[in-house]
């Protein structure tokens, strides 16, 4: 009998997904029971939901974290915390492919929210170049090194030879910080100048370094902007 009740209630839901078309009309911990479905498919996951809620606050600070520390703190499964935390980055390699082939990327705002979807969310420091054409399109995005951004400088040549090759002539340069802080240190700032010299050289122009941090674009540091470029 109990079985019968949750397979209708689980049905109910998915209904109210396919009938909706969307999750406009679903709060958090609906949208989490119903995503837990697929993880538990015998237990009333109302009430698991709720109490992932309560101890994460958000949906946002549960999907971010690790799932070694999801199953530390929740007491779950690898299972289910591999489940919760596909869910961003399923989102991140949606949200590039829907990119247009050779999208323009000229200005601070299209470049931030196109780094955002690769960078947010990352524990560790990446580096990532954006390689541009004599119109500002998009030719290719690397990541040329994780870690601190002062390791750049050894693929300073791999830069330079990725952006030869593909013919690139303006790159943005962007970093995360996982720490929260979209401020510059002054390594950060040494180290731009010098791979900003270093691809000068072979006549491609750094237009900018962003620096990734939050869930915001708009508040993402830009160099550029602040006169550090």
């Amino acid at each position: 009998m109990e079985e019968n009740l949750h397979k209708g209630h689980r049905q109910k839901v998915k209904d109210k997904y396919l009938k909706t078309g969307g999750l406009d009309a679903f709060a958090d911990h609906e949208i989490l029971e119903l995503l837990l479905f697929y993880a538990y498919p015998m237990k009333d996951t109302n009430p698991i939901a709720h109490k992932f809620l309560k101890e994460y606050t958000s949906l946002y600070e549960l999907m971010s974290d690790s799932p070694e520390n999801i199953q530390k703190r929740l007491k779950v499964t690898e299972n289910v915390s591999v489940l919760l935390t596909l869910i961003p980055h399923i989102y991140k390699r949606y949200m590039l492919s829907s990119q247009a082939e050779k999208p323009v990327i000229d200005t601070f705002e299209k470049a931030s929210l196109f780094l955002q979807n690769i960078l947010e969310g990352l524990k560790e420091e990446r580096v990532y170049a954006l390689f541009l054409d004599a119109r500002k399109r998009l030719v290719k995005y690397e990541c040329v090194s994780e870690g601190s951004v002062s390791v750049s400088l050894i693929y300073s040549d791999k830069i330079a030879k990725r952006a030869l090759m593909e013919n690139a002539e303006f790159i943005i340069l962007s970093h995360n910080h996982p720490a929260g802080s979209p401020l510059p240190s002054q390594e950060d700032i040494e180290t731009t100048k010098k791979v900003k010299n270093a691809l000068m050289a072979i006549n491609i122009m750094l237009i900018d370094h962003i620096i990734v941090s939050g869930n915001d674009y708009r508040k993402n540091f830009s160099f550029a902007k602040n006169g550090l470029i």
